[in-house]
């Protein structure tokens, strides 16, 4: 009898023990599913990390914008798209560009030159909501040799205020000899570009269109 309440106690024991090792590892499982399931919510959100630093990176590439401060110009929100439109008509330019290369001498390209149709200056307007949007080119001269910008001017306007912003900025090289020239392109923030000198272009344009609407226009004649 005592040996049988001995072998009882030991299959009891014994049976407690896989309940508890059957539960550690339930429990191992579970612990190792959250921990698969936080691995993989980490992996993704420094993937979208990653792309997003990637993205930024490649934005900061390239000269895609430039925008003025807001500028403070006591009159009304019509006044200023006024003054917008008549100044941004007289000194912003849309007009035909050519560009040519030589490749053809060494078996490819043209040497004949290209030429891209301009257009008009002012897109549209409308004021209710205080938008002009118009088109701009204009030549400059980086290291002695010829460029030309391509942007979107866009006037916003509020009352008693306004500023000023170009955008899809391109350029080409009027002519680049020997190489290639595929004319209009994305400005690479890199040296030996000229893309400084592409930005205050712009910046001055937008200056002298400024200093125009900022100007009392004496219609008194």
């Amino acid at each position: 009898m005592k040996k049988l309440w001995m072998l009882f106690v030991v299959l009891a024991v014994g049976l407690s023990g896989v309940s508890l090792s059957t539960q550690a590892t339930a429990e191992e499982k579970k612990l190792t599913f959250v921990e698969k399931m936080e691995k993989k919510k980490a992996e993704k959100a420094a993937k979208k990390a990653a792309k997003e630093k990637a993205e930024n990176a490649e934005n900061g590439k390239y000269l895609d914008s430039v925008e003025s401060d807001v500028i403070k110009l006591d009159v009304s929100k019509d006044e200023i798209m006024n003054r917008g439109g008549d100044c941004i008509s007289r000194l912003v330019q849309f007009d035909a560009v050519s560009y040519a290369d030589n490749s053809s001498l060494l078996g490819y390209g043209t040497s004949n030159g290209q030429n891209i149709q301009g257009g008009p200056v002012i897109v549209s307007t409308d004021k209710e909501r205080g938008i002009l949007i118009a088109n701009s080119r204009l030549d400059y001269t980086n290291m002695l040799i010829g460029f030309n910008v391509q942007s979107k001017i866009t006037l916003m306007a509020k009352e008693g205020r306004y500023k000023l912003r170009h955008s899809g900025i391109k350029f080409l090289q009027k002519s680049t000899g020997g190489s290639s020239n595929n004319g209009y392109g994305k400005i690479l923030k890199q040296w030996g570009i000229g893309w400084e000198t592409a930005r205050d272009e712009l910046v001055n344009l937008s200056n002298k269109v400024s200093s125009c609407m900022v100007a009392k226009i004496d219609d008194d004649w």
